[in-house]
């Protein structure tokens, strides 16, 4: 060739030219960017031999470094980022890849799955390795990592009912335990036209049971006492603890190992004020209705703890006229004697609401939760030091937390707390949250025990019994139109719920009022709980205890 006319335009990419040295026809490739290489497509046609997959930044051609997983292919191999950090040869989804977790090599598609709980093939199937779950009821078994304790048995795993079978059903390790509540024996002996409110609340105090109610046998709304055994006989006549023409509500009672702490709301002088009182393990009213609020707004809704030297005292009221109702918090000597000035535990943001507190002690703070109208009701949770101070503050779960009047119940296992409370979303269903001594959340929260249609009011109780935290729930039954009692373990680990189990009562005992209390210390679990008592054609409190097989 002599000029560039003489040689044959290729189609598509490039453009000929004679090469006036060799004089051949040469080709030159489009290199818009000047990268040094070729454009792989112009204008909509394919070049042959191209390698640049982005002629408009010379940053992007073959054998460039990835630039961590931005979605763009800089080295032009058609995978988006870099994809493959574990070097399996699948990549990160994140980028388009089908690796669900890009750190482990043994980890992809294709992977053999086995008996753990990781999903290695990532088919999303922790149950399709060999002997992972031999029985198909849905639940690993503990020798893949799950909580199946007879991958046999279909009916034995977390979520079974304990039945008098000679099998640990339910997994809780305890063969044939809690298979319902025996008959209640009637704790109070209202009569006349008295009427057990109820508000029971129980304390333990090793060798029996410390039960609290209010009625109205004499008139106005009175807090009365009994000790009862752990069979259940009465060890004492009903003492009155409050007078004076009280108007008593929502008692909680504490054992200090030597007498029962008492506080209460109680509207006699106004809205409302918090009072405590102290009984004497023998019955004796040692102190009574020391006045703990004195200021114009309503105290309401408090919960006591005992420390071993002294008493935290928690409740709400609306002194602050800047917000709505607050957390305030004291501490009480053992005699009742205030120590300090009143803590406002919530931090005053506008729109906080507290309510119905839970009170636990650590062995040197006290951990607080509680149900706030902030963030369309959200729980909290706050730290205070034995000397009175705030050391923390934080919400613990957002958004439809059930603003009634069930307390948000809170547990000290010796390492971290445990929280219960009822969330109003759908499903409803009642939580489970572990919290660090230092107040940070630990792992997910659980759903304990899931329902539709909650009965107003309904309760749950958390107690921890040295290797796992036991709930008391009150759900409703659909089938049966009303609400049931539930209960439910939660192993200290934290991971899963093993349960809940349906409670039956015992022939001639009845359906749970909403409000009751529970105590799992020594001598032995016991539950209260107002009932109708048909004999006395009124409400009283009633005490059960657990029913065994034997």
């Amino acid at each position: 060739c002599v000029t560039d006319d003489d040689c044959e335009q290729p189609e598509g990419c490039g453009e000929a030219y004679c090469d006036l040295h060799s004089l051949l026809c040469m080709l030159r490739v489009v290199d818009a960017d000047g990268d040094g290489y070729p454009a792989m497509e112009v204008d909509g046609e394919v070049c042959e031999g191209g390698t640049d997959c982005d002629d408009t930044s010379a940053s992007i051609h073959p054998g460039v470094s990835e630039v961590g997983c931005d979605m763009v292919d800089q080295d032009c191999d058609g995978v988006l980022g870099v994809t493959d950090d574990d070097g399996d040869g699948s990549y990160d989804p994140i980028c388009g890849g089908d690796d669900c977790d890009d750190e482990d090599p043994a980890v992809y598609p294709g992977a053999a799955e086995l008996c753990d709980v990781v999903d290695q093939d990532c088919d999303g199937d922790l149950l399709d390795a060999e002997g992972a779950d031999d029985d198909t009821d849905g639940v690993l078994d503990e020798e893949c990592g799950g909580h199946d304790c007879d991958d046999a048995d279909p009916l034995v795993n977390p979520s079974s009912p304990e039945i008098c079978d000679g099998v640990d059903n339910n997994c809780d390790g305890m063969v044939d335990s809690a298979t319902g509540l025996n008959p209640g024996v009637r704790v109070s002996s209202t009569s006349g036209t008295g009427y057990t409110f109820g508000y029971p609340t129980i304390a333990s105090s090793g060798s029996e049971h410390g039960v609290a109610w209010i009625d109205q046998r004499l008139g106005p709304t009175d807090v009365f006492f009994r000790r009862v055994s752990g069979s259940g006989a009465m060890a004492s006549t009903e003492i009155l603890v409050t007078e004076g023409g009280a108007q008593a509500s929502r008692p909680r009672i504490e054992w200090t190992g030597s007498a029962y702490g008492m506080v209460w709301e109680d509207t006699r002088l106004g809205p409302g004020d918090v009072y405590f009182a102290l009984v004497a393990g023998d019955g004796t009213v040692l102190a009574s209705q020391e006045r703990i609020t004195t200021d114009f707004a309503a105290s309401r809704y408090p919960d006591l703890e005992w420390t071993g030297s002294q008493f935290g005292v928690v409740w709400v009221d609306a002194r602050d006229t800047t917000h709505a109702e607050e957390l305030w918090f004291v501490r009480l000597a053992a005699d009742g004697t205030r120590l300090g000035s009143d803590l406002m535990v919530t931090t005053g943001a506008t729109g906080s609401w507290g309510m119905v507190p839970g009170l636990a002690w650590t062995g040197s703070s006290y951990g607080v939760a509680w149900k706030d109208e902030r963030s369309a009701g959200s729980l909290y949770f706050a730290l205070v030091d034995a000397g009175g101070s705030l050391l923390h503050e934080e919400q613990i779960a957002s958004g439809s937390v059930d603003m009634g009047e069930e307390r948000a119940a809170i547990a000290w296992s010796g390492s971290e707390f445990g929280v219960l409370w009822h969330q109003y979303s759908f499903p409803e269903a009642y939580r489970f949250a572990r919290i660090s001594e230092d107040g940070a959340v630990l792992g997910s929260a659980l759903d304990v025990l899931e329902t539709v249609g909650f009965p107003i009011g309904a309760s749950g109780t958390l107690s921890w019994t040295g290797s796992g935290y036991n709930a008391l729930l009150v759900g409703m039954d659909e089938s049966l139109g009303w609400s049931e009692l539930y209960m439910a373990r939660i192993p200290g680990a934290g991971d899963h719920v093993e349960g809940p189990t349906f409670l039956p009562f015992s022939s001639g005992s009845s359906v749970p009022e909403l409000r009751f209390d529970a105590s799992w210390d020594a001598p032995g679990f016991a539950l209260v709980s107002p009932q109708y008592d048909e004999p006395t054609a009124r409400n009283q409190i009633f005490m059960y205890t657990l029913a065994d097989c034997d």
